[in-house]
């Protein structure tokens, strides 16, 4: 994390450790993961008093204004309601512009679904300050992560049905219609991966990805629309036969629906449709 906005965490905590009703703090993010560097934002869980959730809420802006020069965008997220905030903030100190991460979870609302997301695998490793041990609590009692675990199957036939409609939208030159099935197909693909290959139980796909092997993250690259439909072409093709190599390497035990025949004559017609490209 940048120097600077690390002084500008420290001073929002004192500001926040010191303000009725904040029983407690813990980190978020990369900093919980030890995976902080200089371009990281700060990301802070507040644990709020239920009596004083809202009270919080409506002043949030008003604390945060009070560790640097200029607010210049909040960011609030759809889920924030009664029993959580996720406010992002853009903020302006000198002449840097930061990225400021503020949540409040209700502490009488804790157990709520988007409330445990924010303490899953938490540890008293990520606990910045506790004065009456209610996240030391969090921590003896939070949920544990859990490794991507889709339907192979599922992915295979999902694969190539989206495959197959690809040639008709390459023929046409449909570009936005292309890029949705694209998109589709690196979801498809990148869960595939995840479920041979996911190794940690926190974060979301952006974050997992990172960790499977570099030459498989490589497999992902081809997934991107490009305004030259040859481009494309080429790259749906080198897409279907990393696809199946990753099934026939790593996943022919557990999917019992991939057939190579049938891929291969799906391919072939897909080949035979868009041969003018």
């Amino acid at each position: 994390m940048n120097a600077d906005l690390i002084k500008i965490k420290e001073r929002f905590l004192n500001i926040m450790k010191n303000t009725e009703g904040i029983i407690g703090a813990w980190n978020f993010g990369s900093a919980a993961r030890e995976m902080s560097d200089e371009y990281s934002d700060a990301d802070i869980v507040f644990l709020i008093s239920g009596n004083k959730f809202k009270h919080i809420q409506d002043n949030l802006e008003s604390l945060v204004s009070q560790v640097c020069d200029d607010i210049l965008l909040c960011f609030e997220e759809e889920f924030n309601g009664e029993s959580i905030i996720n406010n992002g903030y853009l903020i302006k100190n000198d002449e840097n512009v930061f990225q400021f991460d503020v949540f409040l979870l209700n502490n009488n609302k804790k157990n709520d679904f988007m409330c445990k997301i924010h303490y899953t695998d938490i540890s008293e490793n990520d606990i910045l300050f506790d004065p009456k041990g209610y996240v030391k609590e969090l921590c003896e009692n939070c949920p544990k992560g859990s490794f991507w675990n889709s339907n192979v199957n599922q992915l295979f036939k999902r694969y190539l049905y989206h495959f197959y409609m690809s040639a008709k939208y390459l023929v046409r030159k449909d570009y936005f219609k292309l890029n949705y099935i694209m998109k589709t197909l690196f979801e498809t693909h990148a869960s595939l991966l995840l479920t041979l290959y996911d190794s940690i139980k926190w974060g979301g796909e952006g974050k997992k990805l990172n960790f499977i092997p570099e030459d498989k993250q490589q497999h992902l690259k081809k997934y991107f629309c490009s305004e030259d439909f040859n481009v494309n072409k080429a790259n749906l093709l080198a897409g279907i036969e990393y696809f199946k190599a990753d099934i026939e390497a790593e996943a022919l035990n557990i999917c019992t629906s991939y057939r190579t025949d049938n891929m291969d004559k799906i391919k072939m017609y897909w080949l035979n449709i868009t041969k003018d490209i």
